[in-house]
């Protein structure tokens, strides 16, 4: 029997709650540099497209141009390159299928206002932003559907509500509601909601949305197409079970096929456009050596405990939701076995990837693609609770959450919780308070500045450890493009820490000149051969002329090491082929002292 004041239910009032407490925040906190970094990379397509005239991404120059004038990324990685050095984009398609109907209006609006009709001045910043509200939504419509198929209109209103506020969905889905969590999130919602819906009537419509769903979010994210897994495995719970699933889908195959082909028509921008761009059908555009998935070295403990940005640390309502995924395993065979051997496989692949702290995001940012699956976790404990000691229990830890969350958010915005270099040391100095402490700074992991040459401000805290002079013999005049010697040190033989200052100085002389285009010193650290870190200052940049030799000094911190075994690398880079006389080239490392 469903509770219900004025018309409405327990469950819509708590969406219309989540909804205003969400929109008031959103609406309030709109800049016009909304589609700035990985934004910007989901992005490019539409003005590339309508704007631009150059859909494939075979210019970057007009990109450049507008990221110079609005300062929208540091770097512009959200364009990479193909195997021949043609720039193409970087992120799949699938974001900018759902920017669109938003990107349209946005442009629209410009051309009856007046304002530049670019892509990025304020109609479109304000539209993306109501599109992404729009999305929210629909999400969170879809979870109440979910929710009340199974539970009470109560246990449901509450699920909802312990979702928003005690967790960090409130702050992706607000903030941060134009990146990529916000649309998964409301696709895991549409695939569950249409799963139950087949498994109920069998019909064609319900599986082509399952389909859509799941190449939906594989293109918005493409480790999300394991989704297909909670469809598959719905129902199944032992083998005479699974048999029972593939005669089921050996008797819709029709069905299948032509979902399948709905699916495949769907995913035809993208393989069509890498395609043309690469020769292949299937390509990663995920070219960045310093990232990726390492799946044999997953980061469990930190993902889940780290004070730089533990799940548990940040999050601890979710306790509720790994303790309801026990029972509903054992408990619900419908559900119990895909959403469980889903979440793990995901929460797996989110661990293994080696930016495991997911750049500035608050919490663990990824795991919200789950958070439909742990919602009905959550509502399965509830249901549970018999006793008025575990009521009360349960009220008590789920308040004490929900206050956590909502300041440690407020931490966040106003700048006291760091989300790149919190350590245990600093989150206790700021736990609960309204100021950072005085010397915050020294308690933090180290800062990595996005800029070329980032200052040592802090150079008492390291120390010498040694220095390494690549001269070995007798110098000897060269114009080889890439001169010898060449430095090769693993990271684990520089430090053992997480990072390490490298000073570079090269003592050099030249017949020429004139230097223009080099020679660069190339410093680089190596994953697999491949470089990230890649910095190659001219070397008439870093000179100084002492005591009548030219001298370059050139100093760096090192990047965030994919593995300890990358290797770091340095010489000196001649695309000219000057004549050159390397006579010294030392290097020295530093190493913290606490």
């Amino acid at each position: 029997m469903k509770t219900r004041t004025f018309g409405l239910s327990l469950s819509a009032y708590s969406v219309i709650i989540a909804m205003t407490f969400m929109a008031s925040i959103r609406l309030n906190s709109i800049n016009m540099n909304e589609t700035s970094w990985d934004v910007l990379g989901y992005y490019l397509p539409l003005p590339a497209t309508f704007i631009y005239d150059d859909p494939m991404m075979n210019d970057r120059a007009w990109i450049e141009k507008i990221n110079n004038e609005k300062q929208l990324s540091g770097t512009l990685y959200q364009v990479t390159n193909n195997d021949e050095g043609e720039p193409m984009y970087f992120f799949l398609f699938g974001m900018s299928l759902f920017y669109l109907p938003f990107f349209l209006l946005g442009h629209g609006i410009a051309g009856m206002t007046g304002v530049p009709m670019d892509g990025f001045s304020p109609p479109y910043q304000y539209m993306l932003v109501i599109g992404g509200l729009i999305y929210t939504l629909i999400g969170l419509l879809l979870l109440r559907k979910i929710l009340t198929r199974y539970f009470s209109q109560g246990i449901a209103a509450m699920t909802i509500l312990i979702l928003v506020l005690a967790t960090n969905y409130s702050h992706h889905l607000s903030y941060k509601n134009l990146e990529t969590v916000n649309i998964l999130f409301m696709l895991m919602c549409w695939l569950i909601w249409s799963t139950i819906r087949w498994h109920e009537e069998y019909r064609f419509k319900q599986l082509w949305q399952i389909g859509v769903a799941i190449t939906l979010m594989a293109l918005v994210k493409p480790s999300e197409v394991i989704a297909v897994l909670i469809p598959l495995l719905w129902g199944v719970s032992s083998f005479a079970t699974l048999k029972e699933k593939i005669r089921l889908l050996w008797s819709k195959r029709k069905h299948l096929i032509y979902a399948f082909l709905i699916c495949l028509i769907l995913a035809s921008p993208q393989y069509t456009y890498w395609y043309i761009k690469t020769g292949h059908f299937l390509y990663d555009s995920y070219k960045n050596p310093g990232v990726g998935l390492d799946i044999f070295s997953p980061h469990i403990m930190d993902v889940l405990f780290s004070y730089r940005k533990g799940w548990m640390i940040y999050t601890p309502v979710m306790i509720l939701g790994l303790i309801g995924m026990v029972f509903l395993f054992r408990k619900n065979k419908t559900l119990g076995w895909s959403f469980s051997i889903y979440f793990l496989i995901s929460f797996y692949i989110i661990c293994s990837w080696t930016e495991w702290w997911y750049g500035a995001a608050y919490s663990c940012r990824p795991v919200i693609t789950a958070y439909p699956i742990l919602a009905v976790a959550i509502a399965t404990i509830l249901t549970r609770l018999s006793s008025t000691w575990m009521k009360a229990s349960i009220a008590t830890f789920v308040v004490l959450c929900i206050g956590m969350n909502l300041f440690q958010w407020w931490q966040l915005m106003a700048g006291i919780y760091d989300p790149y270099r919190t350590t245990k040391d600093y989150y206790w100095a700021i736990f609960m308070k309204t100021e950072p402490p005085k010397n915050g700074e020294y308690m933090k992991l180290v800062f990595r500045s996005f800029e070329e040459n980032q200052p040592w401000d802090d150079r008492e805290r390291y120390k010498h450890t040694r220095t390494l002079n690549l001269i070995k013999g007798k110098p000897q005049w060269t114009k080889e493009e890439f001169t010898q010697p060449q430095l090769r040190i693993p990271f684990e033989e520089i430090t053992g820490k997480d990072h390490a200052w490298i000073e570079l100085e090269v003592e050099y002389k030249t017949t020429d000149s004139v230097f223009s285009d080099g020679p660069f010193l190339v410093t680089t650290s190596l994953y697999k051969d491949q470089a990230y870190g890649y910095r190659a200052p001219s070397l008439t940049t870093i000179t100084d002329t002492i005591n009548g030799k030219l001298i370059a000094k050139y100093r760096f911190m090192t990047p965030e090491a994919r593995t300890v075994k990358d290797n770091f690398n340095s010489y000196i880079w001649n695309p000219k082929k000057y004549n050159l006389l390397i006579s010294s080239y030392r290097v020295k490392f530093y190493e913290r002292k606490d």
